[in-house]
């Protein structure tokens, strides 16, 4: 409860108005940043993830494990995939994803499911858009295939525009469908 109010306040103070000009809203931001990170580690810990340095050789991950990309995207490949044809720059893709917040208490945003949403989420790999955010492209050509399935942990400067405003990070849950152009 104390680590949700510490950052509650981190976030009212993100929206008030501090006079002083550039340095100080990007001193708030630097605390919004901070107060980020920390929840990304704290998430990482309560999950019991192990980050690794690189991919594992064959590719296989083990529960849990995530690599960490130089871009700071948290990965892990649950499912490689069917087929040999590998998604191209500009081929459609269709993504059925999970999202929750990183604090103990989390929302779930979901469109796993037709129940859920009767139409999948679409975009163009390689083509950027407001259907999709840094993280989606990235992790998308390390799926590479027809029916991957990966876990995401997304800082929110490689999520959606609306994430990278608020500071809020994000974990997804994703499978993809490709069409090819």
């Amino acid at each position: 409860m104390k680590r949700t109010n510490i950052f509650l306040h981190i976030l009212f103070l993100s929206i008030i108005i501090i006079p002083g000009g550039c340095k100080d809203r990007d001193s708030v931001y630097s605390v919004q940043r901070k107060a980020e990170k920390k929840l990304i580690e704290e998430y990482i810990k309560r999950e019991n993830i192990k980050v690794l340095d690189a991919f594992p050789a064959d590719n296989q991950f083990a529960d849990n494990e995530f690599v960490r990309t130089e871009s700071g995207l948290y990965f892990q490949l649950v499912d490689a995939g069917t087929g040999t044809d590998t998604v191209a720059y500009n081929d459609k893709v269709i993504i059925r994803y999970k999202r929750w917040q990183l604090s103990a208490y989390s929302d779930t945003t979901s469109y796993w499911t037709t129940d859920e949403s009767a139409y999948p989420l679409t975009f163009q790999y390689g083509i950027s858009s407001d259907a999709s955010c840094e993280a989606w492209q990235e992790a998308v050509g390390y799926m590479k295939r027809n029916n991957s399935h990966a876990k995401l942990i997304v800082e929110s400067k490689l999520g959606f525009s609306d994430d990278e405003n608020s500071v809020t990070p994000y974990a997804y849950e994703i499978k993809i469908k490709i069409q090819k152009n």
